[in-house]
């Protein structure tokens, strides 16, 4: 869905991710018995939560990140140390929770100006006229150091929107612009 940048897309994601999180509190008050699946579950929802936030590049990443490994630990610690015959983890449990710490793990491993041109510029349909997203990506490339492409891309924003009435984004591209040309930008500011 982010790919073709379908409406609310990250909405969409995120009732996805708390539907999931409503499941895991069933499955605790249901089943709870088997508390090394539980916290397999819990895990694989906040690894899927951390690579929404990357892909969405939404602050405070490391949170869910860190809580999914907390609980990835919890539940190889339970299995580990419970004897109990019900500690049976289910397959598609750890199939979930492997694929998602290896999806995560290889967006992360993506630089950000790649990322982000994956996630937001490939695919999008609306990119002839999406002067944010090219002011935007401009600052990605900047920060990892490729000053005359995010040349270029803040060029590209400045001619989109000269063509539109936002005269406050107009100076917001103007002033990205000269701070990528004496090398001085410090923080993206929307």
């Amino acid at each position: 869905m982010k790919f073709f940048h379908a409406p609310f897309h990250a909405l969409i994601m995120i009732s996805g991710l708390l539907a999931m999180l409503i499941e895991n509190v069933w499955y605790a008050i249901h089943k709870g018995k088997n508390k090394s699946e539980l916290f397999f579950r819990i895990a694989t929802t906040f690894i899927l939560t951390y690579l929404l936030f990357l892909v969405k590049f939404y602050p405070f990443s490391q949170v869910p990140s860190i809580a999914g490994f907390l609980f990835l630990i919890l539940g190889v610690f339970y299995s580990l140390t419970t004897k109990s015959t019900n500690q049976h983890i289910t397959r598609f449990t750890l199939i979930a929770l492997v694929l998602s710490i290896l999806v995560s793990a290889t967006v992360y491993l993506i630089p950000t100006d790649v990322r982000y041109y994956l996630f937001n510029i490939k695919f999008n349909h609306e990119i002839e006229t999406d002067y944010r997203t090219w002011d935007k990506y401009s600052w990605f490339l900047y920060v990892n150091n490729k000053q005359v492409e995010a040349a270029q891309a803040s060029e590209r924003a400045l001619e989109l929107v000269t063509k539109t009435t936002d005269e406050q984004y107009l100076n917001q591209i103007k002033s990205h612009r000269s701070k990528i040309n004496i090398r001085s930008w410090e923080r993206f500011n929307h």
